[in-house]
């Protein structure tokens, strides 16, 4: 059971990473890098104050931030692609 929460916390923040990777322009990636496992503590801590059957764990944000990072990876990809063909089409002009 641990592992699949473990891991279902991964997959739920993975699409997080990516907007907000998307959102951003490329060179300031980073900023979602240091922020998404500000914003996973942030939740974690809400977790523990409001809900009394919650228990927030370091392993639980662990799990968000490697999610978030991953989707931040495939928004660099995205990024990356676009700029790609970007400069493509502008050499092909």
């Amino acid at each position: 059971y641990h592992e699949l929460e473990f891991a279902a916390n991964i997959v739920m923040f993975i699409p997080l990473g990516v907007c907000v990777g998307l959102l951003l322009p490329s060179r300031r990636i980073w900023l979602a890098a240091v922020l998404l496992p500000v914003l996973s503590i942030v939740i974690e801590g809400a977790q523990l104050l409001l809900l009394e059957d919650r228990h927030a764990t370091l392993k639980d944000v662990i799990a968000n931030s490697l999610g978030a990072w991953l989707g931040l990876l495939i928004a660099c990809g995205v990024h990356w692609l676009i700029r790609k063909a970007h400069t493509r089409k502008i050499g092909d002009g």
